[in-house]
């Protein structure tokens, strides 16, 4: 599995939550769900209802290191509320 980033592909992540941050970090940035296996979709899940809440300009700073972007999208239903 590769992981996103500002420089291009990398072909192994540092740690699970690295990978969370990246997926949700690359729907901030795209706008469109990058694939991810289903067992993570619980934590992805948690961790989307707390980031999302944030404003934009909290999400970028978070984000900063993954993504350069100037709109921020946020998922509409979030996950987990269908």
């Amino acid at each position: 599995m590769c992981c996103y980033c500002k420089k291009g592909l990398i072909k192994k992540c540092r740690n699970f939550f690295y990978l969370i941050k990246d997926i949700l970090c690359h729907f901030a940035a795209q706008g469109k769900w990058p694939y991810y296996p289903s067992y993570m979709s619980s934590y992805v899940d948690e961790m989307s209802r707390h980031v999302f809440s944030l404003d934009d300009d909290s999400i970028k700073r978070y984000c900063q290191s993954f993504f350069d972007f100037k709109y921020c999208h946020r998922p509409f239903p979030m996950p987990g509320n269908l």
